[in-house]
């Protein structure tokens, strides 16, 4: 669970880098940076699915098994929001801006349910 923390928290900072990117239009954004993201980003779920494989017997007996399991799913969700940012159509991506921040709105929310889970 631990190393699926850390890939997931690297994810989280690269996130926020190209965000802060996109709010100055003069910067020119590297598409291999957003790339270097969604991988980072699927190789964490892929781990933190992995690692749900073995229950925490501790964190269901304080109540906060089930974080995890939300946490996948709503970092799975903001996978498929960033592929739609990526490749999805032109008429979805001229909306770019509001579908980066439905995508970072996800994401944060499942990488503080995955901190709460983690913080045990």
């Amino acid at each position: 669970m631990s190393i699926a923390f850390w890939v997931v928290m690297l994810a989280v900072l690269l996130g926020a880098g190209l965000g802060f990117l996109f709010l100055n239009p003069v910067w020119r954004r590297p598409a291999w940076v957003a790339v270097i993201h969604g991988l980072v980003g699927a190789t964490g779920l892929g781990l933190l699915l992995l690692a749900l494989q073995t229950p925490d017997p501790r964190a269901d007996a304080l109540g906060v098994g089930a974080f995890a399991k939300y946490a996948a799913v709503l970092i799975a969700a903001a996978l498929v929001v960033g592929l739609v940012i990526g490749f999805g159509p032109a008429f979805i991506r001229r909306r770019r801006g509001l579908l980066i921040a439905i995508h970072g709105t996800i994401a944060v929310s499942g990488f503080v349910l995955f901190m709460a889970y983690r913080s045990l």
